[in-house]
């Protein structure tokens, strides 16, 4: 899955001084934080479910309309594949994982996966 942060201006940045650095690294970093975040706690959730106990352990929404949305059972199956940085390799690999997981199913089957009608 890759992540895409919106980019700030330049403009913005320029008039601050050296020594505000960490605020502005800080600052840039944090739509990725909570984006990892939001990921992880997804893959957790699907793997062991979110039960009416714990929903109401995150905070008081009693009178929440879509509680009864918010619960549901885990043992999903789910990747997670997490890389440093997309680039054409790592993005080539992620292909070809999928081939392949394509063609093993295929074979498994016995049916041609990767076979097209041509008229």
């Amino acid at each position: 899955m890759d992540f895409i942060a919106p980019k700030t201006t330049p403009s913005l940045w320029t008039s601050l001084p050296p020594q505000r650095h960490a605020t502005r690294s800080r600052t840039r970093s944090h739509p990725h934080r909570i984006l990892i975040s939001i990921f992880f706690v997804h893959t957790q959730v699907l793997a062991f479910g979110m039960t009416e106990e714990v929903r109401k352990e995150l905070g008081p929404t009693a009178s929440d309309p879509l509680a009864k949305f918010k619960i549901f059972e885990g043992n999903w199956p789910s990747n997670s594949i997490i890389f440093p940085l997309l680039m054409p390799g790592t993005l080539g690999a992620l292909i070809v994982l999928y081939e392949h997981k394509i063609f093993i199913w295929g074979v498994l089957w016995g049916i041609n996966s990767f076979g097209m009608c041509s008229s």
